[in-house]
C-alpha cells in the first residue's frame, strides 16, 4: 500500500501553482548588452515529442534562446541533419530515404540518429518511437469519474462519522494501543484496504490527471480547450486535497489511530502533529477559498503577454506587481491559518520539506555576496571575451550551434555528443546497476517525453505509471544542455522512484549532470576545437553562475516582500507594489549582478514561490562538481572519480544510514542535503570552504573577496 504519511513531494504537488518536481523558471536572465543567461526550467508536465523536423537555419532561436555571439548563431549543427522517421520532409524527386538503424547491446536503438544511406542525401533520422506511454497518459476526467470519486469519499466519510450507524468506533487509549499481531491490527488493515485505499487511489488519479492536463496545456500552449480542462482539474484537485487533509483528523479520532499513524508506516510524532494541524486548517472553507484564488492568480499570470509582464514604465507597469501583491497576501493568510508568521517559513518547512531554515539561507546568501562576486566577475569577463569572438571556420560554427542552439530532437550532431556522454555514464557496483544510455533509449522507445509550444522544460513523476514524463519546450528548451539537465532528474527517478528528496538535491542531480556533460565536451573537443569549447564553456558557466546569484536575489526579494521589510530607511514603512522593481535592482546590485535582468523576479515569483533558493544552492554545488571534474580531467584525461561522487547523489539511498524502506516498500530518506553531499565527498553550499574552493578555482586566487 502506498504510504499515507505526509510526503514533501505530495505536498509540493498539492500546494504549489504550476510547480513540479523542480522549479518553474522559464525566462532568460538578460544582461544590458542583450546577451542572455539562459536559465533552464522545469516546472510542469510534458508534451508531444519525437518528431524532429529538419535543421539548417530553420531551427534558429528566437527571443527565448540562449544565443550568444556571432551571426552564425542562427544556424544549427550540420545543416544537413535531421528529421526523424515520423516527420515529413522535403526530398529530391524520386528519392526514398533508407536508414540503417543501429542496435545497442543487442536491442533496437531508438535514441541514436543516422544519416540516409544515399551519399548525396543530407537527411538524418532516428527509429520511430513506439510511444506506448501515450496509451495510458491520457486525460479521462469527466463528470462521471467525478461522481465515482465522490461516492468513494462518501463511503469513507460515513464510516468515520460518529453520527453514522456504520461508525468504526472512537479511540480509547486503554483499549486501542498498537499491538502487532492482533485482531485490531488486522481490522485496521482491512479498514485501510476497504475504505481508505480507494480514496488514496482516487487522489493519485486526480493528481495524475492534473499533471496530464498541464502537460497538454503546455504542449498546446494557448489552446482554449486544454486550458479549460486544466482549470477544471486544478479546481477539483484543490477540493480533493482538502478532503485528504481533513481525513487525518477524522481517522485520528477513531480506534484505528495508532495503527493508521504507526511508526511501521513511517509516521513520526512531527508528521502526526503536522497532519493534524493541516487537517484543522483544511477543515474550514477559508483555506479552500484561498487555494482557489492562489490557483486563479497563477492562471491569470500565465495568460499575460510578455509585453505586459515586462512593462515597467507604461500603462501596464503595475499589473504584475499588483497581482503579486495579492498573491503574497493570500499566501501569507494561508500560512497564518497553519500557524506560521509568514509564507516563507511555511513554504520552507511544509511545501519543500527543507532540512535547513530561513536563517541558514541568509547565511548562504552572505557567503555568496562575500565570495561569488569575484567568481562571477571572472566568469563574466571570460564570457564577454568569447561572446565577441567569432568562429570563422564553417564546420566549427556548425559544431558550436549543434551544441549550443540546436534541438536534440532534430540535430544529429547534438544527439551524437549527448549519446557519447550517456554511454560513459554507468552506475555499477551499487544495489542497482544503471546504464544511462539504455535509460535514454528506453525513454525514446516508450515515448514518455513530450515536446510542445510552452517555453519551459520539466520532469513529472507519474505515480500511476511508476516512471517520469519529461517535457521540452521550443528553442533552447530542447537543446542539449536542457536535455541533459532533465535527464539528470529522470535518472534519479529511475533509481529512487518517487522517494521524497530535498529539492536542492534534485536540482543538483540535474545541474550537476550539466556540468559533467560540459567536462565531457572538454575531453572530446577541448583540444581539437578549443574556440568552440571555450565559447560553450563560457556560455554555460555564465548561465550557472548567473542563475545561482539571481536565484539568491529572488529568494532575498521574496523574503522582503512576504515579511514586508527590508534594510534601509526607504522601506521602513513597508514595501509597496510600485517599489518592487527598485527593490529587486537594489538586491541585484548587492550580489554584483546589477547588469542582469531587473524584471526577472516578475517571471518566477508567482509560478515558483519561495523555490529559488534550491536553484541557488544546487547551482553552487554543481559549480563545485565542475571544478573538481575539470581538475581531474586535465590531470588524468578522464573524470571517473568525480563521476563516481556524482553517482553517490543517487545511490546514497543504498546505505541504511541514509534511507530505509517502510512497511509498504516505499523509500524514506533520512539524510539531509548537506549530509548527502558529504556522503558523496562533495562540498556543501552551506559551508564557507565551498566558496573558497570556487574562488580559488575560477579566480586562481584566494585573495580577500570583494566587500
Amino acid at each position: 500500500m502506498k504510504r499515507k504519511r505526509l510526503s514533501a513531494t505530495l505536498i509540493a504537488v498539492l500546494m504549489i501553482v504550476c510547480m513540479v518536481f523542480v522549479s518553474c523558471d522559464n525566462k532568460d536572465a538578460k544582461t544590458n548588452d542583450a546577451s542572455v543567461a539562459s536559465v533552464q526550467s522545469e516546472s510542469a508536465p510534458a508534451s508531444y515529442g519525437g518528431a524532429s523536423a529538419e535543421t539548417g537555419d530553420s531551427s534558429s532561436q528566437g527571443s527565448e534562446s540562449a544565443q550568444i555571439g556571432d551571426s552564425a548563431s542562427a544556424e544549427t549543427g550540420d545543416s544537413s541533419s535531421a528529421q526523424t522517421s515520423d516527420s515529413s520532409t522535403v526530398t529530391p524527386a524520386a528519392h526514398v530515404h533508407e536508414f540503417d538503424y543501429p542496435q545497442y547491446n543487442g536491442e533496437d536503438d531508438y535514441f541514436a540518429m543516422v544519416k540516409c544511406n544515399a551519399v548525396s542525401c543530407k537527411a538524418a533520422s532516428r527509429r520511430e518511437s513506439e510511444r506506448t506511454f501515450e496509451e495510458s497518459f491520457s486525460y479521462t476526467f469527466d463528470e462521471e469519474k467525478r461522481e465515482e470519486i465522490e461516492d468513494d469519499i462518501k463511503v469513507l466519510e460515513n464510516v468515520l462519522d460518529p453520527e453514522s450507524s456504520d461508525y468504526v468506533g472512537a479511540y480509547d487509549e486503554t483499549l486501542h494501543a498498537y499491538v502487532n499481531p492482533s485482531e485490531l491490527y488486522d481490522e485496521s488493515r482491512l479498514f485501510e484496504k476497504t475504505y481508505y485505499k480507494p480514496f488514496e487511489d482516487d487522489l493519485t488519479y486526480v493528481i495524475t490527471q492534473y499533471e496530464v492536463a498541464y502537460v497538454y496545456y503546455c504542449i498546446f500552449d494557448g489552446d482554449k480547450e486544454w486550458k479549460a480542462k486544466y482549470e477544471t482539474i486544478s479546481d477539483y484537485r484543490t477540493d480533493i486535497i482538502a478532503v485528504y487533509y481533513t481525513l487525518f483528523g477524522k481517522v485520528h479520532d477513531t480506534k484505528y489511530r495508532e495503527y493508521f499513524f504507526s511508526a511501521e508506516d513511517g509516521w513520526t510524532k512531527d508528521d502526526i502533529d503536522q497532519a493534524l494541524t493541516m487537517s484543522e486548517v483544511y477543515g474550514n472553507n477559508e483555506m479552500i477559498e484561498l487555494n482557489n484564488r492562489i490557483d486563479e492568480i497563477g492562471v491569470e499570470f500565465r495568460d499575460l503577454s510578455s509585453s505586459v509582464v515586462e512593462d515597467n514604465k507604461g500603462s501596464f507597469k503595475l499589473v504584475v506587481p499588483n497581482l503579486y501583491s495579492e498573491f503574497v497576501e493570500k499566501n501569507n493568510q494561508l500560512a497564518a491559518l497553519a500557524g506560521y508568521d509568514n509564507y516563507v517559513e511555511y513554504a520552507y518547512e511544509n511545501v519543500y520539506g527543507r532540512d535547513y531554515t530561513l536563517s541558514d539561507a541568509r547565511e548562504l546568501r552572505r557567503y555568496a555576496k562575500k565570495y561569488m562576486k569575484n567568481v562571477y566577475k571572472t566568469i563574466y569577463e571570460e564570457y564577454e571575451k568569447t561572446y565577441s569572438t567569432a568562429i570563422s571556420d564553417k564546420e566549427e560554427r556548425q559544431l558550436y550551434n549543434s551544441l549550443n542552439n540546436a534541438s536534440i530532437f532534430k540535430d544529429k550532431t547534438a544527439t551524437d555528443y549527448v549519446g557519447g556522454y550517456l554511454k560513459e555514464m554507468n552506475i555499477t557496483g551499487a544495489k542497482k546497476d544503471m546504464d544511462y544510455y539504455y535509460k535514454a533509449n528506453e525513454m525514446f522507445k516508450r515515448g514518455n517525453y513530450f515536446v510542445g509550444d510552452y517555453a519551459g522544460a520539466y520532469s513529472y513523476w507519474i505515480d500511476a505509471e511508476k516512471t517520469s514524463a519529461v517535457y521540452f519546450g521550443p528553442s533552447s528548451y530542447s537543446g542539449v544542455f536542457t536535455f541533459v539537465h532533465e535527464f539528470g532528474h529522470y535518472c534519479n527517478s529511475e533509481y529512487n522512484q518517487d522517494a521524497d528528496m530535498s529539492y536542492d538535491l534534485l536540482e543538483t542531480h540535474s545541474q550537476g549532470n550539466e556540468m559533467l556533460f560540459l567536462t565531457y565536451l572538454y575531453k572530446m573537443i577541448g583540444e581539437d576545437h578549443p574556440k568552440v569549447f571555450d565559447k560553450i564553456e563560457s556560455d554555460e558557466l555564465f548561465n550557472m553562475c548567473a542563475i545561482s546569484l539571481i536565484a539568491l536575489a529572488v529568494d532575498e526579494f521574496e523574503e522582503a516582500i512576504y515579511l514586508n521589510v527590508y534594510t534601509g530607511d526607504k522601506y521602513e514603512d513597508g514595501i509597496t507594489p510600485d517599489e518592487y522593481d527598485d527593490l529587486f535592482q537594489t538586491i541585484l546590485n548587492a550580489y554584483g549582478i546589477g547588469d542582469l535582468n531587473p524584471l526577472y523576479w516578475r517571471y518566477v515569483v508567482i509560478e515558483s514561490p519561495c523555490y529559488y533558493i534550491s536553484y541557488a544552492s544546487s547551482a553552487i554545488a554543481s559549480l563545485s562538481i565542475y571544478a573538481a571534474a575539470m581538475k581531474e580531467v586535465k590531470k588524468t584525461g578522464d573524470f571517473a572519480q568525480t563521476r563516481g561522487k556524482y553517482y553517490k547523489l543517487l545511490t546514497f539511498t543504498d546505505d541504511e544510514a541514509n534511507a530505509y524502506l517502510d512497511n509498504s516498500g516505499r523509500l524514506v530518506i533520512k539524510a539531509s542535503y548537506a549530509e548527502t553531499l558529504a556522503y558523496a565527498g562533495l562540498s556543501s553550499p552551506f559551508e564557507e570552504k565551498c566558496y573558497r574552493t570556487l574562488s580559488s578555482y575560477f579566480s586562481n586566487s584566494s585573495s580577500t573577496p570583494i566587500s
